[in-house]
């Protein structure tokens, strides 16, 4: 979502050759307004990236959701028949005219604050107590939230299901590792290397 409404005015300005002259202010000003929105999101639902140092079992669940996050990116969308989606069109064409504005927001903004919303603030806001089937119900909902977010520039059936599965693997990350950042890690090592083979 962040990366579609930041992303969206640059890729309507394609033509622009102020846009593209500026790259550098217009990635400073993307990274500014991702600064003061995270904060402000991290301020308001008391969520503390600092606490919870990175123990043995948040090593090992961010290891097995990185190669799960890869092979349901990588196979999924071959086992459905699903094409490109608009959003990774998007970002493609982002990627080639504006190549720095495509990594900040997609390699810096997008982990940063679709992780904070969808595995911070969704798991607050709407599933703070414990009861024995709330861990499946918060993971399946905030990832397919995930999913439908991805789905705002086009719908299709098989990359909603390649991206909430994506989103399903991130929940679980965080929820079993009582921490935002082996999810935000995930997802930065999977946007950034997108951008660095693109």
């Amino acid at each position: 979502m962040f990366y579609y409404v930041v992303s969206r005015p640059v890729l309507l300005a394609t033509d622009n050759q102020f846009v593209a002259n500026h790259q550098i202010f217009f990635g400073a000003l993307s990274i500014i307004l991702i600064i003061l929105f995270l904060f402000y999101l991290l301020k308001v639902f008391q969520i503390n990236l600092l606490t919870n140092p990175f123990t043995v079992k948040k090593i090992l669940l961010f290891v097995v959701g990185y190669i799960a996050f890869q092979y349901s990116f990588r196979y999924l969308p071959f086992l459905l028949h699903a094409g490109i989606s608009v959003n990774q069109s998007g970002i493609d064409t982002l990627a080639f005219s504006f190549p720095l504005a495509d990594f900040i927001a997609g390699s810096i903004g997008a982990p940063l604050i679709e992780e904070t919303l969808y595995r911070g603030v969704f798991f607050q806001l709407f599933f703070q107590k414990k009861a024995r089937f709330r861990p499946m119900l918060l993971i399946l909902t905030s990832g397919l939230a995930f999913g439908m977010m991805h789905m705002l520039a086009g719908f299709d059936w098989g990359n909603l299901i390649v991206y909430s599965a994506g989103g399903w693997i991130l929940g679980a990350v965080r929820y079993y590792s009582a921490d935002l950042k082996p999810s935000m890690l995930i997802h930065f090592l999977w946007n950034t290397f997108g951008f660095i083979l693109h």
